[in-house]
């Protein structure tokens, strides 16, 4: 008997969050914040059995590990970012703005 492949969708972001305990009941640990939320599109616009990162995550990487990923362009996705309440423009009145995201899918061959 042989497992199925998994055709799972991996995203992987680059930010800040604050996580911690939630409940009373039943005790849950959580992850909330802005780049919790980029993380999640990431994964939901990746490639099934792929691995795909924002372009943050991809400039950290290059940056401090000079040659080890190889990086495919994949696509472009639209995000929400939060914007300053004191110079809040009227058309944007739930304090976020649109904003574009690029995502690479990480090529998992070893660069020679």
């Amino acid at each position: 008997m042989s497992a199925p492949d998994l055709e799972m969708r991996i995203g992987l972001h680059f930010g800040k969050f604050i996580g911690g305990v939630i409940a009373t009941t039943k005790i849950n640990y959580d992850i909330f914040g802005v780049d919790v939320t980029i993380a999640n599109q990431v994964e939901t616009a990746g490639i099934p059995g792929k691995i795909v990162a924002s372009d943050s995550l991809r400039r950290y990487l290059t940056h401090h590990f000079p040659g080890k990923y190889r990086f495919r362009w994949h696509g472009t996705i639209e995000i929400l970012v939060p914007i300053d309440s004191k110079n809040q423009d009227p058309e944007y009145s739930q304090g976020v703005v649109p904003s574009q995201l690029n995502i690479y899918e990480i090529c998992m061959s070893k660069i020679q």
